[in-house]
């Protein structure tokens, strides 16, 4: 019975990790059964949790990364280009239409409809609204068009790079506090 029991537990340890297992016995062929089920255990375990590290290095899991961000980098990966997207670098984002950003958009990912509440909740993160500015205004009618957009920056939100959203933290002032004393957007 030990015996069934020891073939059991490496049957379950090649289930779940079947390569580490593999180099395993490869090395260790000379150890009874009951060794290398102990052995493998840790083996495996060390090894899970490196591929774990590895994964987290490469990839964000989603559990690490707040929700409200990982909604925003959805909606703006997914709304109507008329609406809301990244900008041509994908450096900053870019909301072109307020209004229907807040009462379409808005209310698929979130429980209000409030573009104020939506740059709030940015600026806790510690998103920048971006000036935007062409200083020659050499073209008066582009410049008519891009007035009214708001366009936002934070460094470690780009597109095509989730993998940075684990290291966007909400700021120390913000998570402890509710009052209205928290700065507001500010261009640069």
């Amino acid at each position: 019975t030990k015996l069934s029991s020891d073939i059991q537990s490496i049957r379950t340890l090649y289930q779940q990790a079947p390569s580490a297992f593999i180099n395993y016995i490869n090395k260790n062929t000379s150890k009874s059964i009951g060794d290398m089920a102990h052995s493998t255990t840790t083996t495996t375990a060390t090894t899970m949790a490196s591929m774990t590290k590895k994964r987290t290095a490469i990839g964000a899991t989603t559990a690490e990364v707040p929700i409200f961000l990982q909604k925003a980098y959805h909606m703006i990966d997914t709304c109507e280009p008329t609406i809301c997207s990244w900008s041509d670098d994908g450096l900053t984002f870019i909301v072109k239409n307020t209004s229907l950003f807040e009462t379409t958009i808005i209310p698929q990912f979130f429980k209000h409809n409030k573009f104020s509440s939506f740059v709030r909740q940015l600026n806790f993160y510690g998103f920048r609204k971006v000036k935007f500015s062409n200083s020659l205004k050499i073209d008066h009618k582009l410049e008519a068009q891009t007035a009214k957009f708001w366009r936002f920056r934070h460094e470690k939100f780009r597109r095509g790079r989730k993998d940075l959203l684990t290291e966007i933290k909400r700021t120390p002032s913000a998570a402890g506090s509710s009052s209205s004393t928290t700065a507001p957007v500010v261009p640069r």
